[in-house]
């Protein structure tokens, strides 16, 4: 039997299973408990309309049939309180949040229309206005959802003044009803922006409740395994980039597994060039989540796309520090798998400018004698089409040899500005291209290189792993080669002129604090280590 997906109630929105629209934000998130929040909002009205109703019959101003209209609300929610507990079924309370919405706001429009806007309840204030606008702040629930009922509430007005007027009221003039009807539409509107706003709240305190000993910064990016956070750690006031997997259903199993694998071989890598792991664990939620170095700087795609392609020298200088990397990964029998110009970092790293940085390990798996897998059991394609070698196309076995492969088409994409195959767009052709066609030499695309360099650089791309160079042996061919030098003083120009980072800078925490204030990092300029 296949278990039914979850579903998570919303008061006024009806039942949604997650992965939908986000249900109730900033305080459906931080407990998920529907039911209790319409018990609460049903005896706070019970409670408002009772103390209205005996404040005018003291005063000697209760008006009978608003003495009858606050005694219905208020014994309706009362009932409304009793029915919303676990036992009662989530079609049933699905309804009675529904109804409940629209019938308080309609009886607050028969109010003001029975007594008149000067003289009701709100004294010249369009409660039913105040309802509909602050209803999602007390049963928050998605934007959509709550633009629609709170249209339908605002709706109960216009209801209520048609009724008035089939009861005998005058018809009043049309600024008049103007000037009744704009604050309950122009209230809806505002419960859709409220909405909106606690929607995007929701998620960084759901993710501050659960990483307790981190204070998120800035949502840096997501993707298709997870949500990338500029963080810093609470006591030590460290800028980190954090990462979460974001569950699937069906597939959290594999989901979990990968971003676990990715954390335990990042790791247990030491390289200079690999990214660092600071922290790993599970949240409250039960979601892992790791915390990784926060890098300055850019990947190699971004550098291409925004300032053009690289002179020779400069591609040297990254192949040979991605290669140090990887080198270290191989000889531990790791295959990367996944290297491509967005999994590959670079900018300032301490002094040093131009520093490179491997990303990404969640594609990585120990080398073996048994085949590859292109195609994944959900259907999706393992790894990067456009940088993918051909023994993992035909789906052989796969050794370090295939991060070199992809690492020469990066060099290619650096060198060029285009791929290795660029007329291959489609997912499927670009995959194909790698172990049917013959690569363009570099200097035929127009590039002037050097034929030594040119010739190493091709070698990376033969189709047969065996006659390709493992990632010790090209680092070696491209320290042999007769090139000019890339030097740090050539980085540091570079930086200056084109993309100036700001000064890293050491907060010390205020006196009576725990922790400091993290260095401010303009996001154009900052790329969390490891994509979502």
């Amino acid at each position: 039997m296949v278990d039914q997906p979850v579903k998570e109630f919303c008061p006024h929105g009806g039942l949604h299973e997650p992965g939908t629209e986000s249900p109730a934000t900033l305080a459906g998130r931080m407990d998920g408990k529907g039911p209790g929040r319409l018990r609460i909002a049903s005896l706070a009205a019970s409670a408002l309309w009772g103390l209205y109703a005996i404040h005018a019959f003291l005063a000697g101003r209760l008006d009978p049939m608003v003495g009858a209209l606050a005694a219905t609300v208020a014994v309706a929610s009362l009932g409304v309180a009793w029915l919303s507990s676990p036992r009662t079924s989530e079609k049933t309370l699905r309804t009675v949040g529904s109804v409940y919405l629209l019938g308080t706001t309609f009886g607050m429009a028969m109010v003001e229309q029975h007594l008149g806007m000067a003289a009701g309840i709100g004294a010249g204030i369009s409660w039913s206005a105040i309802w509909v606008a602050f209803f999602p702040i007390v049963l928050p629930c998605s934007p959509s959802h709550t633009l629609v009922k709170a249209l339908v509430g605002a709706t109960m007005t216009p209801v209520a003044l048609g009724l008035a007027i089939a009861l005998g009221r005058p018809v009043p003039a049309a600024l008049d009803v103007v000037a009744m009807l704009a604050p309950v539409y122009i209230g809806a509107f505002v419960a859709y922006a409220g909405a909106k706003v606690l929607d995007r709240l929701g998620g960084r305190v759901e993710a501050m409740a659960a990483i307790g000993r981190y204070e998120l910064v800035e949502k840096l990016g997501e993707g298709g395994m997870g949500d990338v956070w500029a963080a810093r750690h609470r006591l030590l006031a460290r800028p980190v980039a954090l990462k979460l997997v974001k569950l699937s259903g069906e597939e959290d199993g594999v989901q979990l597994a990968r971003f676990s694998r990715e954390a335990r071989v990042t790791a247990s890598l030491e390289s200079p060039h690999t990214v660092h792991l600071y922290d790993f664990g599970a949240a409250n939620d039960g979601r892992l989540f790791y915390a990784m170095e926060l890098l300055e700087g850019m990947d190699l795609e971004q550098l291409v796309k925004t300032f053009g392609k690289l002179p020779p020298e400069r591609v040297v200088h990254i192949l040979r520090q991605a290669l140090h990397s990887l080198e270290e990964a191989h000889a531990r029998d790791l295959v990367h798998r996944d290297i491509k110009p967005a999994n590959l970092h670079i900018g300032r790293y301490a002094l040093s400018h131009d520093h490179v940085k491997v990303l990404d390990f969640g594609l990585a798996k120990a080398s073996s004698g048994g085949a590859s897998t292109l195609i994944t059991g959900n259907g999706r394609i393992s790894g990067t089409p456009a940088y993918m070698a051909p023994e993992i196309v035909h789906g052989k076995a796969v050794d370090g040899r295939a991060d070199v492969y992809a690492l020469g088409c990066v060099a290619i994409y650096l060198l060029t500005g285009e791929r290795v195959f660029p007329e291959a767009t489609e997912v499927l052709a670009a995959a194909v291209a790698h172990v049917t066609e013959t690569p363009v030499g570099i200097r035929a695309r127009g590039v002037a290189i050097d034929e030594d360099l040119e010739r190493v650089l091709m070698s990376t791309l033969e189709k047969d792993p065996v006659r390709r160079p493992d990632a010790a042996s090209l680092r070696e061919m491209l320290a042999s080669v007769s090139t000019d030098a890339w030097t740090e003083r050539d980085a540091a120009d570079w930086w200056a002129r084109n993309a100036p980072l700001p000064r890293r800078r050491v907060s010390e925490p205020p006196a009576g604090e725990v922790h400091a204030t993290a260095p401010t990092l303009p996001r154009a300029q900052v790329l969390v280590a490891g994509h979502a």
